[in-house]
């Protein structure tokens, strides 16, 4: 997820770094943007890097992650619907990309709690 909002972040706002005219859709600032270049993109880098590490700094900051990311699809892809029902062009990264993130999201969020469950077991059983 971190690198999907890179990449889809930077393919908004790189372009317009070029030009005298910003070509970002209905929007004044890039407080969305900022926020998560600098903020959600590193936290999810991070809490993967650490989750990869076995370290439990890792799994408080995943759950973070997981849990912003899990909201931002659900809400996006509700976005997409209520656009497609009151007959609104939507791109494909709404009405497809981002249902399929929020999905492997949640599964992503199953397996995090469950292999949480399986280390404070394993804890104390030590």
């Amino acid at each position: 997820m971190g690198a999907f909002l890179l990449l889809a972040w930077l393919g908004r706002t790189v372009p317009t770094l070029n030009s005298r005219i910003v070509a970002l859709e209905n929007t004044t600032t890039m407080l969305i943007q900022a926020m998560d270049l600098g903020l959600i993109v590193p936290l999810a880098f991070v809490s993967g890097i650490l989750l990869l590490r076995r370290r439990a700094w890792g799994y408080l900051l995943a759950s973070v992650a997981l849990m912003k990311m899990l909201t931002l699809g659900a809400s996006v892809s509700a976005m997409a619907i209520n656009m497609a029902l009151s007959r609104v062009a939507i791109g494909p990264a709404e009405l497809v990309i981002f249902p399929l993130l929020t999905l492997l999201n949640l599964a992503m969020a199953v397996l995090l709690l469950i292999n949480v469950d399986r280390q404070r077991t394993s804890a104390r059983m030590a």
